[in-house]
């Protein structure tokens, strides 16, 4: 595919057709193994929008069902990818694709829908749970963004976090998301989801169809209930841009700091 034409108003095309370069490697593998994926978040508002990404998104996002997300996995695993891409499930509590053929490299992160019980006091404890372990493998943190309790909260879970190995805080992670208040799986949501993102529950049928909608030129999977996350996301006027004022990329901070992580060498 011959190179895009994207907006630099911002500075970010060359990261972004590096993004794209990913996405196409991801978006290939799932259509020659029969995985569905979808494409999410800023990424998915961008295509809805005028079929270009956001001129100041800085990265690209898809969500998987946990069942996709296995067959996509044991894809890899068998080796049946691209050279110069692998899955990180190491770094941080969310799984990333990774394309390490660049000066940098670039990372699609990986949202996975699982179960959540219907009973609104077990989610609030499956969250909870969730929210904590997130917070234990927090390293660099900007507390300039939290109240008090905020702050005394994430200190708190800081420190809880250094009692234990990035191996055990993933396996617990995970234990939670699989396997811990799934009610009669009839609900599901991000489970890996940031602070926000993971409180979004909705019916278990949401991931059952998919379509296809266009970015850049050519065509991406995506659920066909996208429109419901949108509004949950971005409120009933997401087709309108937020003032230039906070037209900013909103993940530097956090990329850098899953960069410092890796070049330390942080190992299971």
């Amino acid at each position: 595919m011959s190179k895009r034409v994207l907006n630099n108003d911002y500075g970010l095309a060359e990261m972004q057709e590096n993004l794209l370069q990913a996405l196409d490697a991801l978006d290939l593998i799932c259509r020659e193994n029969g995985i569905h994926y979808t494409i999410h978040g800023g990424t998915v508002l961008g295509a809805e929008r005028n079929h270009h990404l956001i001129p100041w998104d800085d990265d690209v996002d898809i969500a998987m069902w946990r069942d996709e997300f296995e067959k996509f996995k044991s894809v890899i695993e068998a080796g049946n990818i691209p050279a110069g891409y692998y899955l990180d499930e190491t770094t941080m509590w969310f799984p990333r694709f990774v394309m390490k053929n660049q000066d940098d490299p670039v990372y699609i992160d990986i949202l996975i829908w699982d179960y959540i019980s219907e009973n609104k006091i077990a989610q609030k404890l499956k969250i909870t749970c969730l929210r904590a372990i997130q917070g234990m493998m927090k390293e660099d943190v900007d507390y300039s963004q939290y109240g008090l309790k905020g702050k005394i909260l994430v200190g708190v879970t800081q420190e809880m976090g250094k009692l234990l190995s990035t191996k055990k805080k993933l396996e617990i992670f995970q234990n939670i998301q699989t396997k811990r208040w799934l009610g009669s799986k009839r609900c599901i949501h991000r489970s890996n989801d940031s602070y926000r993102g993971c409180t979004y529950i909705l019916d278990s049928n949401y991931m059952d169809a998919y379509s296809e909608i266009e970015l850049e030129g050519k065509n991406y999977m995506v659920n066909k209930r996208y429109h419901e996350f949108l509004i949950m996301e971005y409120g009933e006027n997401y087709m309108t841009p937020p003032p230039a004022k906070d037209r900013l990329p909103s993940h530097v901070k956090f990329r850098k700091s899953i960069e410092k992580k890796q070049k330390a060498g942080n190992k299971l």
